[in-house]
């Protein structure tokens, strides 16, 4: 990226507006054909219907914190625990430990839980956690 960012600019200014114009043209063609899709789709089926599976601000947020991503769509699909372990056949103990973090959950149930709640199974993985980065030494 650097290496490119460099060659840019190296090129002549007028050039390089000529670029940066035709970019945002492109991002701009492809903004307005996810924006047709998705009235579309709200068209076909109905605006709710469409938009089950958007989070709010609130669960996002909670999610960025670190939250499990398992007790987010429950609580959004709004389903018990029981109801949970009883449409995914994960016991209500386990998804309890999975919810709080006291276990992973292994992928199958992972798996069932997804199936069950009708989201894709990478929608549950918990965010990862920030590797602390340790500091270079430098050498004699």
């Amino acid at each position: 990226m650097k290496t490119l960012a460099r060659k840019l600019g190296q090129l002549p200014a007028g050039r390089r507006r000529r670029i940066a114009a035709e970019a945002r043209r492109i991002i701009d063609a492809n903004d307005s054909a996810v924006i047709a899709r998705q009235r579309a789709l709200e068209a076909e089926i109905g605006k709710k219907a469409a938009r089950a599976d958007y989070l709010g601000s609130a669960l996002v947020n909670r999610l960025l914190k670190g939250e499990s991503p398992v007790r987010i769509w429950r609580e959004h699909r709004r389903l018990t625990l029981r109801r949970l372990s009883e449409e995914s056949g994960v016991p209500q103990g386990y998804l309890s430990e999975i919810e709080t973090g006291k276990k992973p959950g292994s992928l199958d149930a992972m798996a069932r839980i997804a199936r069950a709640m009708a989201v894709p199974l990478d929608d549950l993985a918990p965010a990862p956690k920030k590797r602390r980065k340790t500091p270079v030494r430098k050498r004699r």
